[in-house]
């Protein structure tokens, strides 16, 4: 069984000094059903404590704005921990899913700055896949998409293949051309009932299958 690490949202309590660290729970039941473990990535963890828990894949999931765009301590402190997973992995050759935010953080991490955008809060957007794209296959079936971020990329440099766009030109999913990383916008999680396809892009990716 695969084990896969989510790392998470981090928020600060309103009315006491108290730190909080979470994921949707819908992330453990959507790995679970896919046949992985999911295994909860605290920020204070060190790369030792990565490293020991002999991860197969990594999913950064969405909440917090990138420190680039806003400026907030608990930004920070998650794109340091982000960007210290994101070595380990590169280094190890773990592949890394980035879901809204953490397609951002990628795009940002290889050199892309995201922009402010205006219409992507949405629970019903067109998308349109790139005819032969890697995981064509199952990116085909998806038509429309739930969006909830106002800051994503026309554009990325050559080292990222774009896998879909919005009818507005906003890139919805990418996939880095060496391979390990993948990255869409919208959220799986979310979903009343999991989409098939969104489940079997994710399998797809973690096992190594591009179609």
């Amino acid at each position: 069984m695969k084990r896969i690490g989510l790392t998470p949202k981090i928020t600060k309590h309103s009315k006491r000094d108290e730190i909080q660290e979470s994921v949707d729970i819908n992330w453990a039941r959507l790995i679970l059903q896919i046949g992985a473990f999911p295994v909860f990535l605290f920020s204070i963890f060190s790369t030792d404590d990565i490293k020991n828990l002999k991860l197969d894949g990594v999913i950064l999931t969405g909440g917090n704005d990138l420190s680039v765009v806003n400026q907030n301590p608990l930004s920070v402190i998650r794109d340091n921990f982000e960007t210290m997973v994101f070595d380990f992995c590169l280094k190890e050759k773990i592949k890394i899913l980035g879901i809204c935010r953490g397609m951002q953080f990628l795009g940002y991490q290889t050199g892309n700055t995201p922009v402010r955008l205006k219409g992507h809060v949405t629970k019903n957007q067109e998308i349109v896949i790139r005819n032969g794209c890697s995981f064509y296959s199952v990116l085909s079936q998806i038509k429309k998409i739930d969006s909830y971020h106002d800051y994503g990329f026309y554009k990325v440099d050559d080292s990222w293949e774009v896998l879909a766009r919005s009818r507005d030109n906003v890139i919805k999913a990418m996939r880095h051309k060496q391979g390990d990383l993948l990255a869409h916008m919208w959220h799986p999680e979310r979903e009343n009932s999991f989409n098939c396809y969104h489940t079997q892009l994710i399998i797809n990716f973690f096992e190594g299958n591009n179609n």
